[in-house]
C-alpha cells in the first residue's frame, strides 16, 4: 500500500492507473477536469478504480459514494480518495 503524502501524489497515481490500466495509454494525458466517461470509463472501470484506491491507496470508499459524480473527472476522483484515505 502506498503512503498518501499529498493530493499531488494521489493525482499522479490515479492518472497513471487510468492511463496504464484502464485506457491502455490513451488518450495520452488526462487533465483534472476531463470527463472520464467521455474518455471511455465504464462501470467495470469504476469498479477497478475502487479496488485500486482501496488496495493501493488505502482508501475505504463506501458503497453510497460510488456514484457517477465522484468518478466523472480526475479532480472529483482525487477528492473522493482523499476523503476516504486511511
Amino acid at each position: 500500500m502506498v503512503s498518501l503524502v499529498n493530493e499531488d501524489a494521489i493525482t499522479r497515481l490515479l492518472r497513471e492507473h487510468l492511463l496504464d490500466d484502464l485506457f491502455f495509454g490513451e488518450p495520452g494525458t488526462i487533465e483534472g477536469d476531463d470527463d472520464l466517461f467521455e474518455l471511455g470509463l465504464d462501470s467495470m472501470g469504476v469498479t477497478r478504480l475502487v479496488v485500486f484506491a482501496e488496495r493501493t491507496l488505502g482508501a475505504r470508499i463506501p458503497d453510497a459514494q460510488i456514484v457517477a459524480a465522484n468518478f466523472r473527472t480526475l479532480s472529483a476522483l482525487v477528492a473522493l480518495v482523499g476523503r476516504h484515505a486511511g
